[in-house]
């Protein structure tokens, strides 16, 4: 989908449109509309069996979006009045029984300020945000499609479907809002999710140790909660997502938090262009970690060494055994050791200073102290000046994901061997020409000796759905292309080689 402001930017938008859907769908079939700015996205849960009975199943606000995807849904809408619910409603049972429709299927609407509304499209499927109404009328919508397909009536007639209380589900995507939400591909080196209850309902199809590939979807998982009311489910989706862990892929989890927290949602004032609208709220940037949170990584790395040497077989089964131990033990001193950590570019030496149970963490702007231990694979328990500390790290290579308190911290340990280099090349003073995910080179925006000017489109690739322009940052000439259409490259592989104008 794109928007067109200015004729001038038709003909491009027409041929990217098309490219992504052809790549998406096999169809490049396009639709031109009107567009209604930031409007509010409503849909009907609709169904229809083959004895000319068609129910709805109430209302769905769908408007938290990025790039014209959903990410937050809820029912009913916050912002939708009686008035409306029963006129959009009424609309989408007609349009159903006019094309004599049969199963489950989503009326989709877009709404605009004046409560006019428009019809936009309809899903003929059950679609990713059906536990949300599942959890309103409690039916199981998937079990009334195999009844339906086999010839049976609805279940359920309309004055038989109730609706009760407040459902919000949120999509947890592989992805980097800050980065406008390219897609993050990996493996998931830890991925803890909230426990389901009756009133918390959690979907997903990986597990910790999977891979979230650059060719379909990026979504991990998508979280329902249920609440008596709009502020109990707003309250249980905050816990919720914030029982979250991931570590290995970027995930816009930060950003679901940000919203949850937000005046504006939490009021039901929004609609499709709230996170342009809010962004500087809710794209924040990560805390640096204080000298408690590096503390607990530094003791973590010691204490995850020292268990993984006892294993190691050298001083049989006595784990006192000299040969059991790799803890930086000297004679007549205290076990001393300097880790270095890194977040943001921002390097922190910690001296590690153990005296039998105790140890001493010191900062140049000063010194915690305490003890830690190990508690299972990821867990660790530490009191730190006074401070009972509970905590889970995920440790991958020289990769710490850190969660305390509900907060999360990436830091890397620092080793001292050679930095390591991309396969495409420095990403230094060519940032700009260097792949920013894998995917699939579309097309090629210049030729080869051409001098282009700043901004110009020098090459496209596509992946998930999506695709993202390479443009030229300054003035220069296009030396050569590294890549060709159909070609498949890596996240930071050099694409152009481009010489900018003196």
């Amino acid at each position: 989908m794109r928007g067109v402001s200015r004729e001038v930017e038709l003909a491009d938008a027409l041929k990217a449109a098309q490219r992504e859907a052809e790549a998406a769908f096999g169809n490049g079939r396009l639709l031109l509309e009107k567009l209604i700015p930031n409007p509010r996205h409503i849909e009907v849960q609709v169904f229809a069996d083959k004895h000319g009975n068609v129910v709805h199943m109430f209302e769905r606000d769908c408007s938290i979006q990025r790039r014209h995807q959903k990410v937050i849904e809820e029912s009913p809408g916050p912002s939708v009045n009686n008035v409306l619910r029963e006129e959009i409603l009424e609309a989408a049972i007609k349009a159903t029984k006019t094309i004599d429709y049969l199963g489950a299927g989503t009326v989709e609407f877009i709404v605009d300020r004046n409560d006019q509304f428009y019809f936009l499209e309809m899903n003929t499927r059950i679609q990713v945000e059906h536990r949300v109404t599942e959890m309103l009328i409690r039916e199981d919508l998937v079990e009334w499609q195999f009844r339906v397909a086999d010839g049976e009536p609805l279940p359920e007639m309309q004055e038989q479907i109730g609706c009760s209380g407040h459902a919000i589900e949120a999509r947890l995507y592989a992805e980097n809002p800050s980065r406008k939400f390219l897609p993050s591909p990996g493996f998931l080196t830890h991925l803890r999710l909230p426990a389901e209850t009756g009133d918390v309902c959690v979907d997903s199809a990986l597990v910790e140790g999977d891979e979230v590939t650059p060719y379909y979807d990026p979504m991990v998982a998508k979280i329902v909660v249920w609440g008596q009311s709009r502020d109990s489910a707003l309250e249980r989706f905050r816990e919720a997502l914030g029982r979250v862990q991931v570590a290995g892929v970027c995930t816009n989890l930060s950003l679901l938090k940000e919203v949850a927290g937000h005046s504006a949602f939490n009021e039901g004032n929004y609609d499709t262009g709230y996170i342009e609208e809010y962004w500087d709220d809710i794209i924040v940037e990560p805390s640096t970690a204080s000298n408690l949170v590096v503390s607990v990584a530094a003791l973590f790395v010691l204490l995850e060494r020292e268990r993984r040497s006892s294993d190691n077989g050298y001083g049989g089964n006595d784990r006192h055994s000299p040969w059991n131990a790799n803890d930086t033990w000297r004679l007549n001193m205290s076990s001393r050791e300097v880790l270095v950590f890194e977040e943001n570019d921002t390097k922190t030496d910690v001296e590690v200073i153990r005296d039998r149970e105790d140890y001493r963490i010191r900062f140049a702007s000063g010194e915690v102290v305490g003890r830690a231990a190990l508690s299972g694979d990821k867990e660790i328990n530490a009191v730190l000046d006074g401070v009972r500390v509970k905590g889970t790290v995920a440790l991958s290579k020289n990769e710490l994901s850190i969660w305390i308190y509900g907060a999360a911290h990436q830091l890397r340990l620092i080793t001292k061997m050679p930095p390591a280099t991309t396969s495409g090349g420095s990403i230094g003073p060519v940032g700009n020409l260097v792949s920013p995910m894998p995917g699939r080179v579309v097309r090629l925006g210049a030729k080869v000796g051409e001098s282009v000017a700043r901004g110009t489109v020098l090459l496209v690739i596509e992946a998930m759905k999506m695709e993202h322009s390479i443009v030229a940052v300054a003035n220069g000439k296009v030396e050569k292309f590294r890549a060709k259409p159909g070609d498949w490259v890596e996240e930071a592989s050099l694409l152009v080689d481009f010489n900018t104008d003196s």
